[in-house]
């Protein structure tokens, strides 16, 4: 009867044990309690000691099957949180590896250029300042992950401030031409 409503709660085969325990619970019990009668409440009729374990049979029941129940749906919520953040971290390193990978790329090539080519001294000094501005660049890419990582740690907390967009902006532009140039 009862193991209809854990297949619900658990995989089948997990219900089954757990329905067979409580049912030798039940026989242990009825066992005992028919066998010593003289250790326990004396109970006007059977029918009132049947009834009484009966009734702490069937308590025990849904606790057993409530606590079960919402130690599944905790269990459940959490998985779900792990599993989002797994895909969070998961997206952040694919995007980082490629952050990471623009500016080492410009590095390498550059310096495959100056190397390989028979280039102008003026040819070689914007080569050089391209690679110079790409390493900055991978530099302060990998400065912001350690900043990143601590701030997780909490080592460092963040203070928020007014800011003027403008100036701001002018920051985002200048970067960005340093960048392409």
């Amino acid at each position: 009867m009862f193991g209809i409503f854990l297949i619900f709660i658990w995989p089948l085969k997990t219900a089954v044990y757990f329905t067979v325990l409580i049912v030798l619970n039940l026989a242990l019990l009825f066992y005992v309690e028919f066998i010593y009668q003289e250790y326990f409440e004396n109970y006007p009729t059977d029918f009132a000691r049947f009834s009484d374990m009966y009734f702490g049979t069937l308590v025990m029941f849904i606790m057993t099957v409530s606590f079960s129940y919402f130690a599944k749906l905790n269990y459940l919520r959490k998985f779900k949180e792990a599993r989002k953040a797994d895909e969070m971290k998961t997206a952040f390193l694919h995007n980082m590896s490629h952050e990471l990978r623009t500016p080492l790329n410009s590095i390498s090539g550059f310096s495959e250029i100056i190397i390989s080519e028979d280039l102008t001294i003026e040819e070689m000094i914007k080569l050089a300042r391209k690679i110079n501005t790409s390493g900055n660049h991978l530099l302060e890419l990998i400065e912001n992950l350690f900043e990143i990582t601590m701030i997780e740690q909490g080592d460092i907390t963040i203070k928020k401030e007014d800011v003027e967009i403008e100036v701001f902006l002018k920051e985002v532009r200048v970067r960005k031409d340093q960048l392409f140039l």
